[in-house]
């Protein structure tokens, strides 16, 4: 919308390991699409490519607008292999969750620390947890 601010935004290329050689040629798996990730006043819009198969054609993507106030809580965890997985906790137990290399950990905490001004948080439990204070 014309008068949102945005207040971060991370892009992640996407993220991708070795599936098997064949004849000196390295064929890879995609772990995730490119996707990225902005922080407005008002919502958090993730924006991911569609994964496709059997073809290197790609259009389009998925756009998921979060209203800030429909956000419980977001984590960041360690995956393993270099990755991080951010989860955005949803009422009735939904939940997002996108990978993230290693590397972007600092955005992904950016990321936290600026939504948890933005909506006036209380921390629970993890450092890397924040839910919202209910009694707003």
């Amino acid at each position: 919308m014309g008068s949102e601010k945005v207040f971060h935004s991370i892009l992640q290329s996407e993220i991708r390991t070795n599936g098997f050689k064949i004849f000196g040629r390295t064929y890879y798996k995609t772990t995730s699409p490119a996707h990225a990730s902005i922080l407005t006043d008002r919502e958090l819009i993730m924006i991911r490519e569609e994964v496709k198969y059997g073809g290197e054609d790609r259009y389009g993507g998925i756009w998921d607008y979060i209203p800030l106030n429909k956000i419980i809580g977001l984590a960041l965890r360690n995956v393993g292999g270099n990755l991080l997985s951010l989860s955005i906790q949803l009422p009735n137990e939904a939940h997002l969750e996108f990978l993230y290399q290693a590397s972007a950990k600092e955005e992904l905490n950016e990321l936290i620390t600026q939504f948890k001004e933005r909506t006036a948080l209380t921390s629970q439990g993890s450092a890397d947890v924040f839910r919202h204070n209910k009694n707003r």
